[in-house]
């Protein structure tokens, strides 16, 4: 446990230290990136979350998604509880702010779907290794969540935050690829 919450400050430090420009530029390669490949060129339903400042920004990613006319769904996280819901959003402006900094749907302004219904996940955390293990945020949400989902799983993140090894136990679920302003592992 210690091990991941060292590793966790250490990357998002490094993270929380790049250049804005750096930050911006690294996030369009990713969404280039991402939109020439057939996994997002084929899902018709897509579940992604509002990035954090320091994450690759989701924000072009999602606009992207309604120009080409695929489902958008942003979870949302109830407190209190170990699951998150999706909400297919429209619009930015149906988000609101919550905890730890998060912006997710109003559910009074969006329609609940089913996350087994989306063809495509895009994963967030804040270290991945090339085996596709991921460290999240330590919510435990996607984990629970990626335990039964059947779709396909991409994190997206900039290659800081590739490491040769991600500290893992048998709760922690790997994603399928990862895109970083480098290019895509597998």
């Amino acid at each position: 446990m210690e091990e991941k919450k060292a590793l966790r400050n250490r990357i998002k430090k490094l993270l929380r230290s790049q250049p804005e420009q750096q930050r911006k530029e690294g996030a369009q390669r990713v969404a280039d990136i991402l939109f020439s490949l057939p996994e997002w060129n084929e899902a018709h339903a897509i579940g992604i979350t509002i990035s954090l400042p320091h994450e690759v920004q989701t924000e072009l990613i999602i606009s992207r998604g309604w120009e080409e006319g695929k489902q958008i769904a942003v979870p949302r996280v109830k407190k209190g509880t170990t699951q998150m819901t999706f909400y297919e959003i429209h619009s930015f402006s149906v988000l609101e702010d919550t905890f730890f900094g998060l912006r997710e749907p109003k559910p009074s302004e969006c329609r609940q779907i089913d996350g087994q219904e989306l063809d495509l996940l895009l994963v967030p955390g804040v270290a991945f290794d090339q085996k596709g293990n991921r460290l999240g945020y330590g919510g435990g949400y996607y984990d629970r969540f990626l335990h039964s989902y059947k779709g396909k799983t991409i994190a997206l993140a900039y290659s800081q935050q590739l490491v040769e090894s991600v500290p893992t136990d048998e709760r922690d679920e790997r994603v399928q690829m990862i895109v970083t302003e480098r290019g895509v592992y597998r």
